[in-house]
Order: structure tokens, then C-alpha cells, then sequence
């Protein structure tokens, strides 16, 4: 192995002081975090009751980066502070019900993978430590069909039997209380309809919160979506990846190459397209009269193919990472290639209008005044109403963009949901911009002045997302 000396002193660069004044800062900030959101013993200052399915995802998101920031260099307590906090939430919400045996009792990929990174940074900061080991075993095995409480998979088919598993099973049907406290997100214009053929239930958006609208909903849900597996059940190759790298099991890698390859071969057998709904009996389409879209987290609903194609892409990820073979991302590459290859060319005009687009915006969110606003946090030393009149210059240039974008289709211009979102980046570019500009004071602030700082940004580009989606 080569050995390299180091003989003589330097100044470190820059770009390391700021990193290591950031990570102090960090240092305090959990703290402040901590104190004000959390008891004691690490549980939420929340509800006593909280129903539904969803919920523990949000929960772990709160504090996953802790062990990750401890491996990156925070402070010694953070390796204290990641353990505490994982069994805090693990245990307050197996008292609400939406955990069992340490893991989610049932949901979705999508909000188990949330869930399960700060397990798989727990291994980061601690990775000698027998409580993981035993826990990475037990929750791989609710899929590699080795617990019996735990029926998700088929082995002969290789499919999890539903979009919703966990460690009481896959749920073959759902039931409005699963739904309770998410049905006023997804009446939101954000979000497709599931089916446009419900009946009684016209779209675009549907009133998920009207309980009679509800029921005909989720009827449609437990007959087309329910039953059967889909891409997203791939990123539970991450959990069982998780298990081979702590074991060294043949097994866990064994389940994960096999589980890809059966996605691998679905697809081959719908013309190169990845089937985003397959049947208990393997057939694809069998819930959906053939059709291979229109799956749980599929090419639809509820967020498009992104959380699909991310699917894929971890899958083929974990699989390289157990076999060196970066072939196995093919699967990920191919669907990629697919959408390329229907990408639609902008006319000259159309990129004009564009153009003339992001120079307004530009121009204008230049000239505003470099202010913030905060909720809260009162010590940064600038006025509220100053804050407000920012915001409302902010948003009347996402309202006014939009209405750029509706003209521009009236007339014959063909806007990509890509060329949309690239527009929205740009506005959320310019609020950067200027806090950028700000950063020199940054380090000058007080703590609080800096959460203020990172708040302000964060919530005027969720603003931004939230008015110009449809």
C-alpha cells in the first residue's frame, strides 16, 4: 500500500473553513431542533392519537440526517442523538399503529424508502452495533418470503403481492381509515386522477375529503391498484442489499438479482416498456384489462413515472453494488432511452418566448428589494411587511409566467412539461441569487437568523413548486 507523508504546513483552503464553521453551526442547530419539537425522551411534541397509514415516513425524515452528519464530522453527540431519536419515533409510533415489530405494518415504497434511509445511516455512524444487525436480518426477510407474519412474496412468481406491504403482510385491500389523513393532499390540483373512467366521479380533481366521492374512489383503487406488484416494490432491494452487506448471506444477494431479472423479463415481454401493474398470477395488466399502465406509483399516478424511474434506477444501483457488473442499470437505461426518444423539438418561436421569459424575470427579480420575511423566528432585524411585499412580487411572476405559458400553447408553441419546469427552476434561481448575495452576512448572523435565512428560501421555492404545477 502506498504511504504518503505529509512534511509540511499549509493554510487551509477556504472552502474547508467554511465547511467546518457550517458544521457548527449544524452542531447548535439540532439542538435548538430538538429542544423545541421534541420531549424529553426524543418523542414528537404531537397528537396523542394519529390514524391512517401514513405518517412514520415523515417522523424518521425529521432526524435521518443525524447519524449522516455525524459520519460527515458533527459531533460526537449526534452518534448519541441518531440512536435515541430512531428508537423515540419507532416507538411512539408503534403506539399510534402504523408500526409493527420495529417496521412499518403496511405501506408503500415510496414512504418505506424515506422511512428506512436513517436505518441504512444508522450503519454509517455505528456499524458494529448487534441490535442493526438483527433488525437488517428480520426486515429483510418480511420480503425474501422467510417470515411467515410477513406474507409478500412469491417466490415462483417473484412479485411482492401488493403496492402496499410491510411487516403485518402485503394488504390485498384498502380501507378509508389507511387513507384518513391523506385524502385532503390528494384532492389537490397537484395531483392526477387516478382513472378518468370512475364512474360518477368526473375529473381533472376530484373531492377526496366528499365522503361519497371517496368511497367510489377507492373501490376503483382496491380493484385496479391493490393487488399485484409494481416497479416501486424494487426499491426494497435496498433492505435486503442492506442485509447481505451486514451478513454476507448469499441469499440476500441472490434475492435481489433474481427480483430485478423478473422486472427485467416483464419488461421484454411488453416491447421494452417497463409494466407498471402485474397480477397475483404474474399476467401484466390482469386488474387493468391488459393495459400495462395504471399501477400504484406507476406511469399515471399519483407523482408520473419519476418515482418509477428512481425505482429502477436503485435496483440497478444495489445490483451493481453486489456484483461489479454495471450492466444491471440497463433496465433503468433503457426507459430512459424510451422517453428521449419521444421528446418533442421547441419551435424557434416558441424557445424565443421562452427566452423573453426568463429575461423578465430576471430583470424584475433583480430589482426587488433584498429583504426576507420569516414565520416565527422574529430576531432578524428587517420588517415584516418589507418580507410580504417580496412575496408578492415573487408569486405574481409564477402567476405571470403562467400565463406566458397558457398564451404561447393558445397560439400553437409546444411547452414540455420539461420546458415548464425549467422556467419554474429558473425563478427558483433567482430567489438563490439573492439570498445568495446575502451569504457574505451569513456567517455574521445568530443561529436563529440562519434558521430564519434557510427557512425563507426553502419555503418560497415550495411556493413556487406548489403554484406553478397543475
Amino acid at each position: 500500500m502506498e504511504v504518503v507523508t505529509a512534511n509540511q504546513r499549509t493554510h487551509p483552503p477556504t472552502w474547508a473553513l467554511l465547511q467546518r464553521h457550517l458544521i457548527e453551526a449544524m452542531n447548535e442547530a439540532g439542538y435548538l431542533f430538538l429542544n423545541k419539537y421534541t420531549r424529553e425522551d426524543g418523542t414528537l411534541l404531537w397528537r396523542e392519537h394519529w390514524p391512517g397509514m401514513d405518517g412514520s415516513d415523515d417522523a424518521y425524515e425529521s432526524f435521518y440526517t443525524f447519524p449522516l452528519f455525524y459520519a460527515l464530522g458533527g459531533a460526537e453527540d449526534y452518534r448519541y442523538l441518531a440512536r435515541k431519536q430512531w428508537e423515540a419515533m419507532t416507538w411512539q409510533f408503534t403506539e399510534y399503529g402504523q408500526l409493527h415489530r420495529e417496521f412499518d405494518a403496511y405501506y408503500d415504497w415510496m414512504h418505506h424508502g424515506e422511512s428506512y434511509l436513517y436505518f441504512y445511516f444508522l450503519a454509517l455512524s455505528e456499524p458494529y452495533t448487534l441490535r442493526d444487525y438483527q433488525c437488517s436480518v428480520r426486515f429483510a426477510n418480511f420480503y425474501t418470503g422467510e417470515d411467515p407474519e410477513a406474507d409478500n412474496y412469491d417466490p415462483e412468481l417473484r412479485l411482492i403481492k401488493s403496492p402496499i406491504n410491510g411487516s403485518r403482510g402485503a394488504q390485498l385491500q384498502m380501507t378509508a381509515e389507511d387513507w384518513s389523513t391523506h385524502r385532503w393532499v390528494l384532492g389537490h390540483h397537484i395531483f392526477p386522477f387516478p382513472y378518468e373512467d370512475i364512474p360518477d366521479v368526473p375529473g381533472p380533481v376530484a373531492d377526496w375529503e366528499d365522503d361519497a366521492v371517496f368511497e367510489k374512489i377507492l373501490a376503483v383503487l382496491n380493484q385496479r391498484m391493490a393487488k399485484g406488484d409494481v416497479p416501486i416494490n424494487l426499491l426494497a432491494t435496498t433492505l435486503v442489499t442492506h442485509a447481505y452487506l451486514y451478513t454476507g448471506r448469499e441469499k440476500y444477494k441472490n434475492w435481489v438479482l433474481d427480483y430485478l431479472s423478473a422486472w427485467q423479463a416483464r419488461t421484454v415481454q411488453n416491447n421494452g416498456i417497463v409494466p407498471d401493474n402485474i397480477g397475483l398470477s404474474g399476467q401484466i395488466g390482469e386488474y387493468m384489462d391488459g393495459e400495462w399502465w395504471g399501477g400504484y406509483y406507476g406511469w399515471h399516478w399519483p407523482h408520473g413515472g419519476t418515482v418509477l424511474l428512481e425505482a429502477l434506477t436503485v435496483a440497478g444501483q444495489n445490483a451493481m453494488l453486489l456484483t461489479g457488473d454495471d450492466q444491471t442499470l440497463n433496465l433503468a437505461r433503457s426507459q430512459f432511452d424510451h422517453l428521449w426518444e419521444l421528446r418533442q423539438k421547441l419551435t424557434t418561436s416558441g424557445g424565443f418566448l421562452i427566452v423573453i421569459t426568463i429575461l423578465v424575470g430576471t430583470i424584475i427579480g433583480l430589482c426587488h428589494p433584498s429583504c426576507q420575511f420569516n414565520f416565527g423566528i422574529s430576531q432578524v432585524p428587517l420588517p415584516m411587511l418589507s418580507g410580504f411585499c417580496v412575496l408578492v412580487i415573487q408569486i405574481g411572476l409564477i402567476i405571470l409566467s403562467r400565463l406566458v405559458v397558457a398564451v404561447a400553447m393558445q397560439v400553437g408553441f409546444v411547452l414540455s412539461m420539461g420546458i415548464r419546469l425549467t422556467i419554474l427552476n429558473t425563478f427558483c434561481g433567482l430567489v438563490i441569487m439573492r439570498w445568495h448575495k446575502r451569504s457574505m452576512r451569513f456567517v455574521e448572523m445568530t443561529l436563529p437568523q440562519r434558521m430564519s435565512t434557510f427557512n425563507t428560501g426553502f419555503i418560497r421555492i415550495r411556493l413556487f413548486v406548489m403554484l406553478w404545477s397543475n
